[in-house]
């Protein structure tokens, strides 16, 4: 996993870490905000990889991994040190996010600004509105803020509609959340459609909320380290060979 804040990203660009066949996809953008968006997510994604799998080779080059897109725009990698392998990547306001995983585990994140452009009042409607009865009704049950709870169930079906590989085209009630329950940092979700996933949603700093599913009888074994990282601004060299 890798969770990165950015106030530069087009900093990035400078870095020996693109492949070939990024750069030319990069050239493709001529609006920055999508530059910086390709850049902040294929970042996240290469150092996901790393975290994950690459740690113990010694000899690697983040420039020999390509992360392309399939036909529905869900990134696909192309690594010389590994098959079967897959990112998912999500971005938002100045935060990149990614997990990497094999094909046999299917995982996927997402994360969302509290605040800032992204997240107008139009937009807070507009998630409200996708709820299911049963969902506005525990909206009222928690002591949380009903802005980060929206932002849970938002996040929490965005990253299993990244799992299933629909995207945004399927209508939101198929990912109802029935169960919700808070354990310290971390809110446990499960999908009544979908009973062998689950969702571990966590704060990231003060100012975002990240959700990331996972088949239910799986754990993340760092996940108290990611709760404890202090999400400075990140453009890192280091491992950037």
């Amino acid at each position: 996993m890798y969770i990165g804040r950015f106030s530069e990203a087009s900093l990035l660009e400078d870095l020996p870490i693109w492949h070939v066949e990024e750069k030319k996809r990069l050239r493709q953008y001529h609006v920055l905000k999508r530059r910086e968006s390709y850049l902040m997510g294929r970042y996240a994604a290469k150092h996901a990889i790393y975290n994950r799998f690459l740690t113990n080779i010694e000899r690697y080059s983040l420039s020999d991994i390509c992360i392309g897109e399939g036909i529905f725009h869900f990134p696909v990698v192309s690594s010389p040190h590994y098959q079967n392998l897959q990112v998912c990547i999500s971005h938002n306001g100045c935060y990149a996010a990614a997990l990497a995983f094999s094909e046999h585990h299917p995982m996927g994140i997402d994360i969302e600004k509290l605040n800032g452009e992204s997240l107008s009042s139009d937009k807070t409607e507009s998630i409200r509105s996708l709820l299911t009865v049963a969902e506005r009704e525990r909206l009222v049950q928690y002591s949380t803020s009903n802005l980060e709870l929206l932002l849970l169930y938002w996040t929490a079906k965005e990253a299993l509609s990244k799992v299933l590989k629909t995207g945004l085209m399927t209508d939101f009630s198929l990912y109802e959340i029935d169960q919700i329950e808070r354990e310290s940092n971390v809110w446990k979700s499960r999908f009544k459609n979908f009973p062998q996933y689950k969702a571990l949603t966590f704060r990231v700093e003060r100012d975002a909320v990240c959700s990331i599913v996972l088949p239910r009888k799986s754990s993340l074994h760092n996940m108290e380290e990611v709760l404890d990282t202090e999400f400075s601004e990140r453009v890192e060299t280091e491992g950037a060979r």
